[in-house]
């Protein structure tokens, strides 16, 4: 009998903190994803390395734009009192 699963309950046989969840790809994307992973337990670990390292990517980003942007307007306060 199937039952629902409480916070904190690990899936039968897997590590905790692992949720299986069904995705849908176009065609070119599931084949890119069996070149890349081609044994079917490491492709979603091969999609969750990806998803982290595309948020640390983001992170970065965001990181350099607020420097970026600090940067520039500290240049127009100082081209201001200069001016």
């Amino acid at each position: 009998m199937l039952r629902k699963l409480q916070n904190g309950d690990v899936y039968n046989g897997r590590y905790p903190g692992i949720v299986p969840m069904n995705v849908a790809l176009d065609r070119e994307a599931a084949l890119i994803l069996e070149a890349l992973a081609p044994h079917k337990r490491a492709r979603g670990q091969f999609i969750s390395r990806l998803l982290h390292d595309y948020q640390a990517r983001l992170e970065e980003r965001e990181q350099l734009r607020r420097e970026v942007q600090q940067g520039l307007e500290k240049a127009f306060e100082g081209a201001a009192t200069v001016g």
